[in-house]
């Protein structure tokens, strides 16, 4: 699905795309429908680890309110054991969510990034197309009595800007998707080491820290 920013984008090259056609010059319209780019897939993933945060949360509650059951309870060293493990559990449930939120806001960042940059140059090359148009509109009427070459040059100079605009933007968002990519690898490295968790001998079970799995990571 093409962003609407890049779809504006789109229309507001229509009459310098046909230009550009008759000149025999490039396409701004395939430049530009060429690239590939969902901020919104980035910003879900994040949005799914914030869920596994919320149940972490809960889980660290319930977790110290075993504790504190237990604590109120004269059962000897065998309640100190358990005390003990459910503190070691508490402890580890806390470190995983510190971990998750850190990874869910770098991934939240690497989304609006994305968002920022796709609407900045589908706003540059609106703005482009729209100064072109004029001249466009020239080489299209193709009218004898008018000089066409200051029209054509602007037609063949501006669609080069916005093809060279559309490529470096590619290479910006395909930077962006290895920050991710590496973030994503990282989890999963860190969550292969950890191995399954299971529950402290208090009886409470632990929501999986990992959040959402790498096949659930968009492209």
């Amino acid at each position: 699905m093409t962003h609407p920013a890049l779809e504006t984008a789109i229309t507001a090259c229509q009459t310098l795309a046909e230009a550009a056609k008759r000149l025999g010059a490039g396409d701004p319209i395939e430049a530009i429908e060429h690239l590939d780019c969902d901020p919104a897939a980035i910003t879900d993933y994040a949005g799914k680890l914030k869920t596994t945060l919320a149940e972490l949360d809960k889980a660290i509650d319930q977790q110290l309110d075993a504790i504190a059951e237990l604590e109120a309870d004269s059962g000897g060293e065998g309640t100190e054991s358990a005390i003990e493990e459910a503190k070691k559990e508490l402890a580890e449930l806390q470190q995983d969510r510190a971990e998750l939120d850190k990874l869910a806001m770098r991934i939240a960042d690497i989304g609006e990034q994305l968002e920022k940059l796709v609407v900045n140059t589908a706003a540059q090359i609106s703005q482009l197309a729209g100064q072109a148009t004029p001249a466009a509109t020239d080489v299209l009427d193709g009218s004898s009595w008018i000089d066409l070459s200051e029209a054509e040059n602007t037609v063949i100079t501006t669609v080069a800007e916005i093809i060279r605009l559309a490529g470096v933007f590619q290479q910006q968002v395909d930077e962006l998707r290895e920050q991710f990519a590496s973030l994503i690898q990282d989890e999963a490295s860190a969550e292969a080491q950890q191995g399954p968790q299971g529950g402290a001998e208090s009886g409470q079970q632990t929501p999986d820290s990992s959040g959402p799995t790498t096949g659930d990571a968009p492209d």
